[in-house]
């Protein structure tokens, strides 16, 4: 019989779960980021306490689930037979009575999980981004873009600020305040994991350092006002920050792109991504 183990806090998720999601880091990216931020800073995500599940069988971890409110939940299959066992996690969290709003994993869970949801909540949930998940090894940089990369300052919060509520709009569907994000860039700007590329003494696109793991690094957050789009600019930027990572010693960065915008995915590749897996994520209807 399966067996669901809910833990209190990241590092014994982690201890429970980790081993079997570090023997494929990059396709587990997203959720060992999002624990490993939380040893650290256990509320990084929010004031609620995650949600932080694993199930196993015979003592062997087949399904991970995490969850940091006001975010939805994050699924990660550790076993191919993994989909055989969403049920229970679904039933853990409606017995349990977590407000989940979303779900999101790799496109044959996600999809078992938003049916399963349905069946036991009599719900309907709605596929609201089909995502693909990149990773690079070695850089191919582009050519014949002017400008630079350089780590932005808090001289850049404006910008960096009223982008990151553009890319949250444009890209997540979000609708978070613009005084959500004047903290987040000044927060974002401390950590030292905003880049900016800069031509003619101006910043012309955006890219982010995110989620570091034991090996492997995320980028995010790439934004060019649209003004200034199909210029290069992205490809150049995110290439350079992927390079800056590299030389510092990752193994791998990773990255997700939304599958209905093909120039994005396009230039990724041109720079050395290689797709990994199709991740999809719903909009999870309230229950009955």
């Amino acid at each position: 019989m399966p067996e669901l183990t809910r833990y209190p806090d990241a590092q014994t998720f982690l201890s429970a779960a980790g081993d079997a999601l570090y023997q494929n880091e990059p396709l587990h990216s997203l959720m060992i980021g999002v624990v490993e931020r939380l040893t650290g800073d256990p509320h990084f995500y929010g004031d609620q306490d995650p949600y932080l599940a694993v199930i196993t069988k015979d003592g062997v971890p087949m399904l991970a689930g995490t969850m940091t409110p006001p975010f939805g939940l994050v699924l990660s299959a550790l076993r191919e037979d993994a989909g055989g066992y969403i049920s229970t996690l679904v039933s853990d969290l409606i017995a349990s009575d977590w407000d989940l709003l979303e779900v999101n994993g790799e496109s044959r869970y996600a999809k078992l999980f938003a049916s399963e949801w349905a069946g036991q909540t009599g719900g309907m949930p709605e596929k609201v981004v089909e995502m693909r998940l990149y990773v690079l090894h070695q850089v191919t940089h582009p050519q014949d873009v002017p400008g630079k990369i350089s780590l932005a300052t808090m001289a850049d919060h404006g910008v960096i600020s009223e982008w990151l509520y553009s890319f949250e709009r444009e890209a997540l569907d979000g609708d978070r305040s613009k005084e959500h994000f004047n903290k987040a860039a000044e927060a974002q700007i401390g950590r030292r994991e905003v880049y900016l590329w800069w031509d003619g003494g101006n910043p012309v696109s955006m890219c982010l350092r995110t989620r570091p793991t034991k090996t492997g690094i995320s980028v995010s957050g790439v934004y060019t006002p649209p003004n200034l789009r199909r210029r290069g600019y992205a490809s150049a930027c995110v290439a350079a920050l992927s390079q800056l990572l590299l030389d510092e010693g990752y193994a791998f960065a990773s990255l997700f792109t939304d599958l209905a915008n093909p120039t994005s995915n396009s230039i990724y590749i041109k720079i050395g991504y290689q797709p990994l897996a199709d991740f999809d994520r719903y909009r999870l209807a309230a229950r009955d």
